[in-house]
């Protein structure tokens, strides 16, 4: 798989910041309903019917999300560059919020924080599809997700290990394929927007 470039987190973090759903629409057969209210007040989808979102960007709504994690979140400080900049660009006005610590960024007076270990939610994309994975090869096949003889067992999470050590693709373990399988809830469920 390929190897997300910290830039591209910046965009997709700018992407899911200030986002507004604007319709939901639940598709059964031929009939189409409006459920934008309901999923408004908390309600949840029904997984086996289609249904399609539409969101808007709002710029101001990212600019006060963006400037609450800008001092201490790399990926924030870039995706309120990203924001700036566009704005910019696009001879549009800078968000308020984002003004003063704007014209400070390009003064050098404010640095970019230092990020510590991964980035937050780098892999979950890729944990996403792994579990997606797992329990495809369950469903089409008769092994278990998992196995109590580890490594030697014949499991769902074992081929799909076995998969990725051929293909030379990581996560290749048993152990961080059962990981990944133990966590399938959070994974697969629905969720909008996608937060970075």
């Amino acid at each position: 798989m390929a190897k997300t470039t910290s830039s591209e987190l910046a965009l997709q973090r700018l992407n899911s910041r200030g986002m507004t759903l604007r319709r939901f629409i639940i598709s059964d057969g031929e009939e189409h309903s409006e459920f934008t209210n309901e999923i408004l007040a908390g309600a949840r989808p029904d997984p086996d019917k289609g249904h399609t979102a539409i969101f808007a960007h709002d710029v101001e709504k990212a600019a006060i999300e963006l400037a609450s994690e800008i001092a201490s979140e790399p990926l924030s400080f870039d995706a309120a560059i990203l924001l700036v900049s566009k704005q910019i660009r696009l001879n549009r006005p800078i968000p308020d919020v984002l003004r003063e610590w704007a014209a400070d960024a390009l003064e050098g007076r404010i640095k970019r924080p230092k990020g510590r270990g991964k980035h937050q939610g780098a892999t979950k994309f890729r944990d996403r599809l792994i579990a997606r994975l797992i329990r495809d090869v369950v469903d089409m096949t008769n092994l278990a997700a998992s196995s109590n003889a580890r490594e030697d067992g014949s499991s769902a999470c074992n081929a799909v290990a076995e998969g990725f050590r051929l293909l030379r693709l990581q996560p290749d373990s048993y152990e961080s394929m059962i990981k990944i399988w133990r966590r399938r809830h959070d994974l697969l469920e629905v969720s909008f927007p996608e937060r970075v």
